[in-house]
């Protein structure tokens, strides 16, 4: 298990905390030796209500590509309404590599599948077909300091296709730890920055 705070700012201000737990082995989809991975959010927007929210990804670990079969995320709306779960499938799965790249490669992500929802107050509704395209860069190492302290750092760009989405991530050395990361979409602007006390299992996770 490993937490970790940060502090958001641009488009939304205020803190999340997200904890993140390996669970088991796990099959899905019908692929076996997957692991279920566990991550909740706790996210506390400034002036307004905590928010929180679950998730589950189904991933497999080979060499140094990391293959992502699906997603489950059950959500509990109250007022009496039935709980609703909503499941993605990837097919085939995506595998992200971007640990294997050089400084300025880039390889094309492919993700297709499926949505799901069940439950709600509706049942369940038909599967929307998923059809996305990413491209992932790294742009090498770079130095970064946050209220965490400063890090060196694995720094990757995802673009999403066809639109005005992408993200970079400041990712540590060593650690693996999601330093900052900057969200851009629709004209808008998330910068998320690690804040002290990310743990390991209970225990503080040093800094490099």
């Amino acid at each position: 298990m490993y937490s970790y705070e940060v502090r958001n700012s641009g488009a939304e201000n205020g803190e999340s905390l997200w904890e993140h737990a390996v669970k088991r082995e796990a099959e899905f989809n019908g692929y076996a030796g997957s692991v279920e991975h566990e991550i909740k959010t706790t996210i506390k927007p400034a002036g307004q209500p905590t928010r929180s929210g679950l998730q589950y990804l189904y991933e497999r670990l080979a060499e140094s590509t990391v293959f992502r079969y699906g997603m489950v995320i059950p959500t509990v709306l109250g007022q009496g309404i039935p709980d609703v779960v909503i499941t993605t499938v990837y097919e085939p799965p995506v595998g992200f590599r971007a640990l294997a790249l050089g400084v300025g490669e880039s390889y094309a992500l492919e993700l297709q599948g499926t949505v799901s929802a069940t439950g709600g107050p509706t049942g369940s509704v038909p599967p929307v077909q998923l059809s996305e395209h990413w491209t992932e860069t790294y742009l090498g190492q770079e130095t970064v300091t946050v209220p965490a302290g400063t890090f060196t750092t694995c720094k990757v760009w995802t673009q999403v296709i066809g639109t005005d989405s992408d993200v970079i991530n400041w990712v540590a050395k060593g650690s693996g730890l999601p330093v900052r990361s900057l969200q851009r979409a629709e004209g808008k602007e998330w910068l998320s920055e690690l804040l002290p006390g990310a743990t390991l299992n209970g225990e503080p996770i040093r800094i490099e």
